[in-house]
């Protein structure tokens, strides 16, 4: 039996009155990443929602539950993470549809499919397209576990990397153009007597940027500098440029910035 419902049909386990126990992952709970995250449950049918619901709350997880997609979409937050748990049929829509509409909108939040007649066609492709797993109707508790745990791992190491790309950006935008312009040629494997030619510049003014440069990006060496721009995915027109030049067009910036 599911537990009482809050306002349009949304459902919160593991607080207030006749929640499931929690158990602190601490004390044994088999859940990895992070636990703070919300796992949204969405499913027509109440029952299975619940049952759900339960297993999660009992292993210390904060639950929200819902009923149809439009009441997820509305209390999605995007710069949340978390998992959903999401079942494959809805009178609006299909839960393949809902996951094509998330990844068109630029939400990455995996996703567990549970379904009461799964098929290995519907599977392959919810599982191609980037779900986590898909697990038949009525779910064991161990197998759903072990699938929101990878799930919230996952999406854990997913805004690790996000939040390090972001300090990464903001690093990069303190340079000056000319600083730009000389990590960018450094990062290409060229030597500051051919990023000074280059540049129109002295070599020494070159070795002043670097200097400047790996101070402000917070790295030590061309290879973590390289590394740098990788992640940041750095452009230039017309990389194989050669020849003196002391304007150089602003054509360095990060890639679809």
């Amino acid at each position: 039996m599911d537990l009482p419902y809050g306002r349009r049909g949304t459902a919160d386990w593991g607080v207030g009155r006749g929640a499931a126990p929690r158990v602190h992952p601490d004390d044994g709970a088999p859940v990895g990443g992070d636990t703070s995250m919300p796992v949204f449950v969405l499913d027509e049918d109440e029952e299975a929602r619940g049952r759900v619901g339960e297993i999660l709350a009992s292993v210390g997880l904060r639950v929200r539950g819902f009923s149809c997609p439009s009441q997820f979409l509305e209390h999605l937050e995007l710069a949340s993470g978390g998992c959903l748990v999401l079942d494959t049929r809805f009178k609006s829509m299909s839960g393949l549809e809902l996951q094509q509409h998330l990844i068109a909108d630029g939400i990455q939040i995996p996703i567990i499919f549970v379904s009461n007649d799964p098929d290995v066609r519907t599977a392959v492709k919810a599982v191609k397209t980037g779900a986590v797993d898909f697990l038949s109707k009525p779910v064991f508790a161990e197998s759903l576990i072990d699938a929101v745990s990878m799930a919230l791992v996952r999406d854990h190491a997913r805004r690790c990397e996000e939040s390090r790309l972001s300090g990464m950006r903001q690093r990069f935008e303190t340079l000056t153009p000319r600083e730009r312009q000389v990590m960018t040629l450094v990062t290409l494997g060229k030597a500051n007597k051919l990023v000074a030619a280059d540049l129109g510049i002295s070599e020494i003014t070159v070795k002043m940027h670097r200097g400047r440069v790996t101070q402000k990006m917070g790295v030590r060496s061309v290879a973590d500098l390289v590394k740098a721009a990788a992640l940041l995915e750095l452009s230039i027109e017309g990389r194989g440029f050669s020849g003196r030049m002391a304007e150089p067009p602003d054509t360095w910036a990060i890639r679809n910035s």
